[in-house]
């Protein structure tokens, strides 16, 4: 059986090939989401602008904001890199058309001989030095990397017992990438070390009830958001280069191991 009649007949593809799908549709943000960030509390509001003005509001706030930063590390952390890295959706519900895709290369992204290359040559091809985790959990094997010339972003596999761990790297010149996630998902604000950054649990699945095509690859996909998956996702930057920790599978690394993992890439 081939691994294209292999996708025709599964009833639910896995996360990975929903998630590559959407990041290959590249999302772009909605007017609602620049008016989020426009909302956002770190950013400057007209009423600040006139405080400068008294000087006493001014000095009084001043005071304020130098004592939460000596205080506490952690807004010092987010007053430095804060960032919205997931594009929430309007809803939990997505059709999405798949014409122009080829559904036997998205089904094969997880599968090690699409990450054939060693860090090494991928450093050569992105141009740019690659991180890896300077410590793996037992059991944890690097399987290999990847290089998506459009994003500029390499990314490497890592497999444990019964899970896949990937490790995502590129420029921030390069431009945001976002990852998005439905209308009822739960960000968090998390620090790795003294960085600011973003994790989500849960993903993208089929919408279940829906009729399957057996002999012809589908057009267009119905997925839903799902907040049970086993899908974790971490996301922060460093310096010049945007990162991301994503683990598919029951057993796979949640919040607090992807903290601690993430502390380890050198």
């Amino acid at each position: 059986m081939t691994p294209e009649s292999n996708y025709n007949k599964t009833e639910i593809p896995p996360p990975e090939y929903i998630e590559n799908l959407l990041r290959q549709l590249q999302p772009k943000p909605s007017p609602r989401f620049y008016k989020r960030l426009d909302n956002a509390p770190w950013q400057i509001r007209p009423g600040l602008l006139v405080l400068r003005h008294w000087g006493l509001a001014m000095a009084l706030l001043v005071c304020l904001v130098l004592a939460g930063i000596l205080i506490s590390p952690p807004l010092r952390a987010m007053a430095r890199n804060w960032i919205l890295y997931f594009l929430p959706d309007n809803q939990d519900q997505i059709e999405l058309s798949i014409e122009q895709l080829n559904p036997q290369e998205l089904y094969q992204y997880t599968t090690p001989g699409n990450f054939p290359y060693s860090v090494e040559q991928i450093s050569t091809l992105a141009g740019y030095y690659v991180s890896t985790l300077a410590t793996l959990p037992p059991g944890m094997v690097l399987i290999g990397g990847r290089y998506e010339s459009i994003t500029q972003t390499t990314v490497l596999l890592y497999q444990g017992a019964g899970y896949n761990l990937f490790l995502s790297q590129r420029p921030i010149e390069a431009g945001q990438e976002y990852f998005s996630i439905g209308a009822s998902a739960i960000v968090e604000s998390i620090s790795v070390g003294d960085i600011q950054g973003e994790y989500v649990a849960g993903g993208w699945v089929k919408r279940s009830g829906l009729p399957s095509t057996e002999t012809v690859p589908p057009t267009e996909l119905h997925i839903q958001w799902d907040e049970t998956l086993p899908q974790y996702t971490l996301r922060w930057q460093i310096h010049d280069f945007a990162y991301q920790l994503r683990s598919t599978g029951i057993t796979s690394p949640q919040k607090d191991e992807l903290i601690t993992l993430a502390q380890t890439i050198r």
